[in-house]
């Protein structure tokens, strides 16, 4: 839907937006629906949300990473209620003897059956969204993905991925 936006930020809190009902007094702007502490945990109450983005296929669904959970999460954003809980989610996996890392951007694919995750470990996921498993593991000599301003996307027909790189590269992957 072209007039449903979603904004996702520092405060931990995803809001929907829906221009067909804005004003001309922007001061009377209100979201539609928020979705508070979307990555809390039980140890802290406060969350990021780092990146989001709809899901092209089924623009229902929302996908957002953030902190401190480190983790994937899928919203269904037709249902309004009290407390919102994602329809799924995934934490960022963690190798044997390292700390977790948090997620620094994500995309989803044209035909919504796959997330790509890219983590601040130089590391990024083929996440299929069924079942919210890792397809495929992506790494490459070179690649440094510890900041939160690197992006990545997917070319339209779904077949490469693109990321950028803290060293000034980019790395492409089929």
């Amino acid at each position: 839907n072209q007039a449903v936006l979603a904004t996702g930020i520092r405060d931990g809190h995803i809001r929907i937006w829906d221009t067909r009902l804005s004003s001309s007094n922007s001061r009377l702007n209100k979201e539609v629906m928020l979705i508070a502490n979307t990555h809390s945990t039980s140890f802290s109450s406060s969350s990021v949300v780092s990146a989001l983005e709809f899901n092209q296929s089924n623009p229902s669904m929302i996908v957002s990473i953030g902190q401190p959970d480190y983790s994937v999460k899928i919203w269904d954003i037709r249902y309004q209620a009290k407390r919102p809980k994602p329809v799924s989610s995934m934490q960022n996996p963690v190798e044997p003897g390292k700390r977790a890392r948090a997620f620094v951007d994500i995309a989803v694919h044209p035909f919504g059956d796959r997330i790509f995750a890219l983590s601040s470990a130089n590391t990024g996921y083929s996440i299929v969204t069924a079942n919210m498993s890792v397809e495929r593991v992506f790494r490459a000599p070179g690649l440094l993905t510890n900041s939160f301003y690197l992006r990545m996307t997917i070319s339209k027909d779904g077949q490469w991925v693109i990321c950028g790189s803290n060293n000034g590269s980019t790395r492409l992957s089929r």
